[in-house]
């Protein structure tokens, strides 16, 4: 009985397009198709989306190699600057130093540089500069650094 009610089913659902459309909507097949539209529509604009997101990743990847080799170049410039700014303002400063101690106080001046194996300076065996040592019946020793 069973299947033969099942064999009739079927071909009803088969041949009677009435009896089809109202099996389907007893089943909720018309909202679940509604549903899959929206689902498709929203998926659509969501890859739209993503291609002009990925549009601006790319713009903007661009942007900042080119900020960042800019950055590169801007911090070697500084460095140069600093580098050959450091040198001139303590070459200028020993320069000034010796021609006040030389010509006002009689002293001279010198550049003075030591090994210091026992580590006595800095804790550790290294060579310790200092950049103005005047003379005159008493030492005294300058370390001159420009930041």
């Amino acid at each position: 009985m069973i299947s033969e009610l099942k064999s009739k089913m079927l071909e009803l659902l088969k041949g009677d397009e009435e009896f089809r459309y109202a099996v389907a909507g007893l089943l909720g097949l018309e909202e679940t198709l509604k549903d899959i539209r929206i689902l498709q529509e929203q998926v659509a604009s969501l890859q739209r989306q993503v291609v002009s997101l990925q549009e601006q990743v790319v713009e903007h990847s661009k942007v900042l190699r080119e900020h960042s080799t800019r950055i590169d170049k801007l911090v070697l410039a500084v460095q140069g600057l600093e580098a050959r700014w450091g040198i001139l303002a303590e070459e200028s400063f020993r320069s000034g130093m010796r021609r006040l101690v030389e010509e006002h106080f009689g002293g001279r001046v010198e550049r003075w540089v030591y090994r210091d194996e026992e580590g006595y300076v800095f804790g550790h065996p290294s060579v310790v500069e200092v950049d103005l040592v005047a003379k005159d019946e008493e030492h005294i020793l300058v370390e001159v650094q420009c930041l």
